[in-house]
């Protein structure tokens, strides 16, 4: 079979391509445009170097219009250069932390076969210094059957479990809150801002209130030495502008001696630093292990979420119209 021929133009374009390529025409046609190229590229970078600096000028000289962000500077390589930086106070109304919670123990059979009664959605953590940490899957919400919580949770695994039970939980990073039971009764609650509860009334007050059960948390710990300034560190009224509430509780763990990756609880399920990786972690979704529970928690959670947990305290102190405690009348 004969092979078909090129068309008439083709082949006219392929004779000029070959006869460029003996005279040195078509060298000279490359070095023109190459030339023209640079010139288009050194002129867009020039223009993008002064779009830049007038806008670093810009956002120096001016506040940022974000209303959850604020413009801040930082050197590097000798240059400004502008970077987001959210707030930490009241003043704004972007995010000012991470909300979190976790439950200590002391590691025992049977814990895992309890959670998966209750219908559980988080993690289980490995046994590490004598502790075993539960992490749920939202830290203010409901995360159990029964509409529980973090303190829900930990209630009912106080009925069950042998030892010592400590719930904290950490909301927007400006509110601690603890519990603690011993031999199944509670003898500790304390809320370092109940104003800061979700969903919160309007007249609750902004102070530490059960910094007593400072005592109690230490002696469930077995560190009775470090109670008092346990009680000193949770007596304290934090200033929002220069220190939020993951450090206090950072401070909390090393004085009782329990894991200080809790802090970073909040980064589950991604890898957390300086703590498990998460294939040593047990992971449950409404009792379920694997991606049945992953799937099973997505679709529960569409429910719970409408079913908040009860809050910390149930009847927080409120301020009146005189402004004085009515705790203290």
């Amino acid at each position: 079979m004969a092979r078909p021929r090129a068309p008439k133009r083709r082949l006219d374009h392929l004779r000029s391509f070959r006869r460029w390529q003996r005279d040195g025409t078509l060298e000279k046609i490359l070095a023109d445009r190459r030339s023209v190229a640079g010139t288009a590229c050194a002129t867009s970078a020039c223009a993008r170097g002064a779009g830049v600096h007038a806008s670093r000028r810009a956002s120096a000289e001016s506040p940022s219009r974000c209303p959850g962000r604020a413009v801040s500077r930082r050197r590097r390589d000798d240059e400004y250069v502008v970077v987001p930086a959210y707030a930490t106070g009241a003043e704004r109304d972007g995010p000012s932390g991470y909300t979190y919670a976790a439950i200590v123990l002391r590691p025992q059979g049977g814990l895992l076969a309890a959670l998966r009664d209750i219908r559980f959605s988080g993690w289980l953590a490995p046994p590490e210094d004598g502790w075993q940490i539960v992490v749920p899957a939202s830290g203010a919400g409901t995360v159990a059957a029964g509409r529980r919580g973090v303190f829900g949770v930990a209630g009912w695994l106080a009925t069950r479990m042998i030892g010592p039970v400590l719930a904290l939980r950490v909301v927007l990073d400006r509110q601690l809150a603890l519990v603690v039971w011993a031999d199944g009764e509670e003898t500790g609650r304390y809320a370092s801002d109940p104003s800061k509860e979700p969903a919160a009334d309007d007249d609750l007050l902004d102070e530490p209130v059960g910094a007593e059960a400072a005592y109690a948390i230490a002696a469930a710990c077995d560190r009775p030495d470090a109670a008092d300034d346990l009680l000193d560190l949770l007596s304290e009224q934090l200033d929002p502008d220069s220190m939020i509430e993951s450090e206090r509780l950072g401070h909390l763990l090393r004085l009782l001696g329990l894991p200080t990756w809790l802090v970073a609880a909040a980064h589950l399920p991604h890898r957390i630093p300086t703590g498990p990786s998460r294939t040593d972690l047990t992971r449950l979704g409404v009792g379920l292990p694997g991606l049945r529970g992953q799937l099973a928690h997505r679709l529960v959670d569409v429910v719970r979420r409408h079913r908040p947990p009860s809050p910390v305290l149930s009847d927080p102190p409120r301020k009146t119209s005189s402004g004085v405690d009515p705790w203290l009348l």
